[in-house]
């Protein structure tokens, strides 16, 4: 995953023209087993996927695994900072 996050970040494209990000986020995504039922295209690049868990159940509550929930941003507004459109991290 950590490869992953490198080859991405020293390709990066700028917002809402993610996408040759957004289909190497979906193949790896497939690639380690997620069901491609599971993976949603959102705002013509964004990626949403639902990863069930398979952990022990929740103690009192039926069919309830521990969950996490991650937000990824993809684009690269640091490309738009280093032009002069804005300052980075805004």
């Amino acid at each position: 995953m950590k490869d992953m996050r490198r080859r991405l970040h020293n390709h990066g494209e700028e917002g809402f023209r993610e996408y040759i990000t957004s289909m190497k986020i979906k193949n790896f995504l497939t690639e380690i087993g997620v069901h491609k039922d599971s993976i949603v295209e959102r705002a013509g690049t964004g990626v949403i996927c639902n990863i069930v868990g398979t952990g022990p159940e929740i103690e009192g509550i039926e069919n309830k695994v521990s969950s996490i929930a991650l937000l990824a941003g993809m684009n690269a507004d640091d490309m738009r900072a280093k032009k002069g459109l804005y300052p980075a991290g805004k």
